[in-house]
């Protein structure tokens, strides 16, 4: 976390295919959330934005989804 705070590209490129792999384990929702607010802190390449911006969308739909309930 330390190298993603200090705003290293490489740790910031893994830790994005870290999110867009989605783990389920204990946990993991609170490491999510700590890596996608040090991300947003960062100054990201264009090409890591738009991944970042795709697994923060991927997360909303599947807490509507969730929301929603099974119909």
């Amino acid at each position: 976390m330390e190298c993603l705070a200090q705003g290293d590209m490489a740790t910031a490129e893994t830790a994005i295919a870290y999110l867009e792999l989605h783990p389920y384990f204990f946990r993991s929702k609170f490491n999510a959330t700590r890596v996608i607010r040090l991300l947003k802190k960062l100054e990201l390449r264009p090409d890591l934005q738009l991944r970042l911006k795709a697994v923060r969308a991927a997360a909303a739909k599947r807490k509507r989804d969730k929301a929603n309930g099974p119909e």
